[in-house]
């Protein structure tokens, strides 16, 4: 049972920092889709695949995204907008499960909208966001705990809040079907990946990091230089080392033990941030790195806890209880000294809020006192240095002072609400029935969607329930990432656009047309970006729309009067990477695919 219980449990802490993590991924990915030009392409009337176009035309069945609602580029930016604001609640924990549903409906309609540029990464955030909807993510470290003791727990004074009762007799961890989930379909991903590259062309004699290094458009500037200078054993090293960790990860990730599981986690941050620094995968390093959270203990957050404590002064905050925003104020303070570094003590009645750091002799007031209270919560730099600028200081005197004077008249009118039994029952139905009915949608599509498994051995009369849900959700299983494809070829691109004063100009790059772009390589291009590159010669029905969307370059990029475009021609370039020993690239070829009389 022991055995049973550690693969279900989960640190209620090691969930929040999940939360954390993913919902500053969740905020990170969307500015990279709508920015640099990706929400006019990629997501309004304006762009590549107007609306219209992917409801009837649609390119999977059952298609739906919330975005479709919204044509005009304002509509898009509005509902952007919203998004960024569900995942920044999300992130810091306020009305947490309902914007875990949210945030996951959100995620897959933003993934399905431009379905044509998804990518690896896309479909492990669809993964995440679906498995840890079951899990209590803002049960700690989260403005929902926060109100929760604050309603509990009302201190009146400083033994009380030196106390920090709040923390005595709560719970510590969670046990759910859904922590086994998540966990195994982590390990499910590492283990077809190795599954698929063993064996195959690349991985086979340790040559496909070198090939990965030439491909230009996903390339960082990192590669760019190393791939000029590579060493004879990297590239063997980088991918054989890449398929040894892919394969003893599945099983440290399961195992029940404290130190394996750590072993993972080291291993996933050092795999996926040596991708990240070599290629451009939109959010599939990130996401990755952020999955493998969910493989820490309390233990290991508490050493780190430790580590961090040392390293932050104890400081000394004096307050006056009779003062209702002063009392506020130090109960949030408390609450987020997650360090303890915070020893409270009462002032005479009508003192100014004060702070002293241990080793300094005075204490400060005012704005310095709010900056150095900050300063001694976890990670409080990053919100404290505003309190050290005169002008911003101000801003941020007066903010204080408002949160603490709404909170106090808040926190006097409001009582704490208890989970009622209908409630409950209804909480832990949805914790286990969810699980289970993914369980085995999961495991049929991940024989389903693997090349390597024989067709006889695949599961057939799946209900057609998991197809939909898989469709709806976009839980793709198919891992098999530079696999079993060699990338010997990269391919760019070229739009040849006949101005009105008779020259040539590429509207993708607002220069005139390169034919030969290889030796001008990494592009430097975001993921969506990359793919609509990559995959856009195979998009023949939706040519039309990409044509018109080239055509109304002029009018989008505010072009004089009188300056369009007469015609134009987009090619599809390749070129062959060189082998080992030389940097040149050869082979170019060039295919038209349209021109603007289609």
């Amino acid at each position: 049972m022991g055995t049973l219980r550690r693969w279900l449990e989960a640190d209620l802490r090691v969930l929040a920092l999940f939360r954390i993590a993913f919902g500053v991924l969740l905020l990170a990915n969307l500015y990279d889709r709508m920015g640099g030009g990706g929400l006019l392409a990629f997501y309004s009337n304006e762009g590549i695949l107007p609306d219209h176009y992917a409801l009837f035309l649609p390119l999977t069945q059952g298609y739906w995204s919330l975005l479709s609602g919204f044509s005009s580029p304002n509509e898009v930016r509005f509902a952007v907008t919203v998004v960024a604001l569900l995942y920044a609640l999300y992130t810091v924990g306020y009305r947490t499960r309902l914007m875990q549903v949210l945030v996951a409906l959100c995620c897959i309609s933003i993934d399905l909208r431009f379905l044509p540029v998804q990518h690896g990464g896309n479909v492990v955030m669809n993964v995440l966001v679906v498995w840890t909807v079951f899990l209590p993510l803002g049960a700690r470290w989260s403005v929902d705990r926060l109100f929760a003791t604050l309603r509990a727990h009302r201190e009146s004074g400083a033994e009380a809040l030196n106390a920090r009762a709040w923390n005595a007799a709560a719970p510590t961890t969670h046990v759910g079907l859904a922590v086994l989930g998540a966990t195994a379909n982590f390990a499910t991903i590492y283990f077809f990946n190795a599954f698929h590259k063993t064996g195959a062309p690349g991985w086979d004699d340790g040559s496909m990091v070198h090939w990965v290094l030439w491909q230009s458009r996903i390339a960082t500037g990192l590669a760019s230089v190393l791939r000029l200078h590579e060493p004879a054993f990297f590239s063997p090293l980088m991918t054989w080392g890449t398929l040894v960790i892919e394969w003893v990860l599945p099983f440290t990730i399961l195992a029940p033990n404290r130190a394996l599981r750590l072993f993972s986690w080291v291993s996933v941050q050092l795999l996926h941030g040596g991708i990240a620094l070599l290629s451009t995968l939109g959010p599939f390093s990130y996401a990755m790195m952020i999955y493998a959270t969910l493989l820490l203990s309390g233990r290991d957050l508490a050493w780190a806890g430790a580590q961090l404590a040392r390293r932050t002064a104890r400081r000394e905050v004096r307050f006056d209880a009779s003062n209702p925003a002063h009392l506020f104020a130090v109960r949030v303070l408390a609450r987020l000294d997650g360090l303890e570094r915070l020893t409270f003590a009462e002032a005479r009645a009508g003192a100014p809020f004060a702070v002293k750091r241990e080793g300094q002799g005075a204490f400060v007031e005012g704005v310095q006192a709010c900056g150095q209270a900050l300063r001694a919560l976890p990670f409080g730099f990053l919100v404290s240095w505003p309190f050290a600028w005169p002008r911003l200081g101000d801003l941020a005197r007066w903010t204080v002072r408002t949160l603490a004077r709404l909170g106090a008249e808040r926190d006097v009118a409001r009582a704490e609400v208890a989970e009622g039994p209908l409630h409950r029952r209804a909480r832990l139905a949805v914790q286990i029935a969810g699980p289970m009915l993914l369980f085995p949608i999961v495991v049929t599509q991940v024989m389903l969607d693997s090349w390597k498994i024989a067709e006889a051995a695949k599961p057939r009369g799946r209900p057609q329930a998991f197809d939909d849900f898989v469709r709806h959700t976009q839980m793709l299983q198919g891992w098999s990432m530079f696999a079993p494809g060699l990338p010997l070829e990269d391919a760019r691109l070229v739009v040849d656009a006949t101005l009105s004063d008779g020259s040539h100009l590429d509207p993708l790059t607002g220069a005139a047309p390169d034919f030969e772009p290889g030796n001008q390589g990494p592009f430097f291009m975001d993921q969506q970006w990359c793919e609509f590159h990559a995959r856009m010669p195979g998009w023949t029905p939706h040519w039309r729309n990409v044509r018109d969307f080239l055509m109304r370059t002029p009018r989008r990029e505010g072009w004089p009067e009188g300056r369009t475009i007469t015609a134009l021609e987009v090619y599809s370039v390749t070129w062959k990477s060189p082998p080992f020993g030389q940097t040149q690239v050869s082979g170019w070829q060039r295919r038209k695919l349209f021109d603007d009389k289609l």
